[in-house]
């Protein structure tokens, strides 16, 4: 792959047309299926995806989420950070949910609920 792309990725789900412009194949790939290129998990899809960059402004929020919450929060920070490397949960919509609930606990240090 060229440096630009190391740099800023491929662009979202264009894993195969990338793969098959600069002939980067593995003896598990299917020419017919888009599935086996673009089943990666979560980690490798951000750093392919959006290439460097992108994986560095990722692992910076996931860090801010992490410092400014509290116990609960940091242990659904180091949750989602378990689920993103052994899955490729970015393909469904569960990945929200992870997001919401830190959100949630964002600033929340003393780990007291407020109910709106």
């Amino acid at each position: 792959m060229p440096l630009f792309h190391k740099i800023f990725g491929t662009g979202y789900r264009n894993l195969r047309n990338a793969a098959l412009f600069y002939g980067i194949a593995s003896k598990y790939d299917s020419v017919n299926s888009a599935v086996n290129y673009e089943y990666l998990n979560s980690i490798a899809q951000i750093l392919i995806y959006s290439g460097f960059i992108g994986l560095i402004l990722y692992l910076n929020a996931i860090k801010d989420a992490f410092i400014s919450s509290g116990k609960c929060g940091k242990i659904l920070t180091i949750s989602f950070i378990l689920v993103c490397i052994s899955s490729s949960v970015f393909n469904d919509s569960s990945w929200i949910q992870y997001i919401l609930l830190i959100a949630a606990q964002k600033g929340n240090k003393r780990g007291k609920y407020e109910v709106w």
